[in-house]
């Protein structure tokens, strides 16, 4: 069963669902909004993770595949599981999370959601923006709690970024980069093979006439 919000905010209150900070106008008719923490990665900044704290804006170039933590922390007893999206908004602008299937019983700590801009322009995520929903499911049996790598993590790792950090290759958006400026020097090119090509056709024309000229003559 979907906990509605009214659900929702009472099984905050009895600690069944722990969300810190909690903010009842997050509450939504079936989820609760969730909102972008103090650090994220862009794999166009190699090597970095950004602090949201103090930078206040992370922003993911077109390909950019990109971390970012959630601001609240989730904690979940044994009857509960989440499951959560991407918000609309963010979905319809091209920006996609890849995300694992659920938060599972017994769940503690923040969630860190992978962010892919498929979209041709930049989107910036701001710290506190709201970037998720989620929506939790009362279960009809008591589960095993959750004991995974991700249990209590506050903040990004190099274990999240060890496929990123170091990398010799070039990340999407850097392939999407270079296309574009390819593109464009072909472009250039093409332009100015028309006009060597219009010079000599000009030339061969003025040389057909200056021989036409010269045999009449003669």
């Amino acid at each position: 069963m979907i906990l509605t919000g009214s659900d929702i905010q009472e099984a905050v209150e009895q600690r069944r669902i722990s969300i810190e900070p909690f903010d009842p106008a997050s509450v939504q008719p079936a989820s609760y909004d969730l909102h972008v923490g103090p650090e994220g990665y862009s794999s166009s900044q190699k090597d970095s993770v950004v602090s949201l704290e103090r930078s206040h804006l992370l922003v993911l170039a077109p390909g950019d595949f990109g971390m970012v933590i959630t601001n609240e922390r989730l904690k979940l007893d044994t009857w509960h599981v989440g499951r959560f999206g991407l918000r609309s908004s963010l979905a319809r602008k091209g920006l996609i999370a890849a995300v694992g299937p659920q938060i599972d019983p017994g769940f503690d700590g923040r969630l860190i959601v992978g962010l892919v801009n498929l979209s041709p322009h930049p989107i910036p995520l701001s710290y506190l923006d709201d970037f998720l929903t989620v929506e939790f499911h009362i279960l009809q049996h008591e589960a095993e709690p959750y004991a995974g790598p991700y249990q209590r993590r506050d903040r990004i790792t190099a274990n999240d970024l060890q496929h990123f950090i170091g990398g010799q290759g070039m990340v999407y958006s850097e392939v999407v980069s270079s296309l574009a400026t390819l593109n464009r020097t072909v472009g250039a090119l093409q332009g100015s093979v028309k006009i060597l090509l219009w010079v000599v056709g000009v030339a061969m024309a003025m040389l057909s006439i200056a021989v036409t000229i010269a045999l009449v003559r003669g």
